[in-house]
């Protein structure tokens, strides 16, 4: 496959920002602008090697290492790791989550007084050495829609365990050493991977766009990806399907779409001309689908009760009719996430065919992506 220089690739349109410059690698990991620092520990086993960039990991916890970055001719970013790697402690990860996410007020700063988290002197898990982290700061500040992230970390452990016989104090003669890490989320990448809003760029659409065609993970196009502000969607046999989830509610909300378009920047426009009625389900979520995938290609989900979703008709005024029973297979091939989704009501039934594409998953769901070839 071609490659070309890191971040390099023109968007069509000619503009500074588009979806084919998000900072994200084919298994969802963020590639971002950025590094990490640190003195040389007393025996030299962390070096610290310059770097222009990091990896950031969506699953399995939240981990940051070095690496070097080149983008492919699909659109995603292909990386080579090295040097030491970063595991972040949960409550740091869940506060730069939610900053990626929305949009800030004011800037962030956090103080974590306790010993959380590690620095590995490898990316590799066999003879591997780690380096209690303590005394955390977290500072973030957002400008023109990129978020400016900046991470310390004191290296020493005041709590070492007898049985981590590979976790030791290695700045022990270097009292106060700290470990830094600085990065930057840009607007594209918030949007690409969260539905962030940007303000400044524009959210309306310019031009019709073909359905994402089916596409294996070795045929990807990241500007096919149906994502943009507040927008995913799921192709359907005749066109896109607004696929909306509220994790509070434990809903999903499906709604045809007519006219799929982009935007300059390559997204989905914010707003779409909706096909009533819109099918929600109740108790489904994308979280409890992919723990069920994790050892079949395929399930069925069923619901049966007085209402266990609604079929809404004309807009967010219009009538409602509750669910009494509804059936969703769902199974996961070599194209993407496939739904057949078949609904009643008292008063009419529903059914919904369509596919999650690759690009999405990777983009807004990458734990669905397969830990094996399929």
């Amino acid at each position: 496959m071609n490659r070309i220089g890191p971040w390099s690739a023109s968007p069509p349109n000619g503009s500074g920002r588009h979806i084919r410059q998000a900072g994200v690698a084919r298994d969802g990991a963020f590639v971002l602008r950025g590094h990490i620092q640190h003195p040389v520990d007393d025996d030299g086993i962390y070096p610290c090697p310059q770097a222009d960039h990091v990896r950031i990991s969506r699953t399995f916890g939240m981990r940051i290492v070095r690496c070097r970055a080149e983008r492919d001719i699909s659109g995603f970013v292909t990386t080579q790791e090295f040097g030491g790697e970063v595991h972040l402690p949960e409550q740091v990860a869940s506060i730069l989550n939610r900053a990626f996410a929305g949009r800030l007020r004011q800037p962030i700063s956090m103080r974590l007084h306790q010993q959380m988290g590690e620095l590995a002197h490898s990316t590799s898990p066999e003879g591997r050495i780690d380096q209690p982290l303590s005394d955390w700061s977290l500072d973030i500040e957002e400008r023109d829609d990129d978020l400016y992230v900046i991470l310390s970390a004191t290296l020493h452990g005041a709590h070492l365990e007898e049985w981590q016989t590979r976790t030791a104090n290695h700045w022990g003669r270097q009292t106060g050493a700290q470990l830094v890490i600085q990065f930057t989320m840009d607007a594209v990448t918030r949007i690409a991977c969260f539905g962030y809003y940007a303000p400044s760029l524009s959210t309306n659409a310019v031009a019709p766009t073909p359905l994402p065609p089916p596409a294996t993970l070795a045929e990807l196009d990241i500007a096919t990806a149906p994502v943009g502000t507040f927008t995913q969607c799921a192709v359907g046999p005749d066109g896109l399907i607004s696929f909306h989830e509220s994790l509070e509610l434990g809903f999903l909300y499906l709604t045809r779409l007519s006219h799929p378009a982009r935007t300059d920047a390559g997204f989905l426009p914010s707003h779409m001309h909706h096909v009533w009625p819109r099918l929600s389900l109740r108790g489904i979520t994308m979280a409890s689908i992919r723990f069920s995938l994790l050892n079949c290609p395929a399930i069925r989900l069923t619901a049966e009760g007085d209402c266990v979703g609604d079929l809404q008709y004309a807009g967010p005024d219009g009538w409602m009719s509750n669910l009494i029973q509804w059936t969703a297979d769902i199974r996961r091939d070599e194209v993407g996430l496939h739904f057949a989704v078949e609904a009643r009501s008292s008063e009419a039934s529903r059914t919904l065919s369509f596919r999650l594409p690759w690009e999405l998953l990777i983009l807004r769901y990458p734990g669905f992506l397969p830990r094996s070839p399929l």
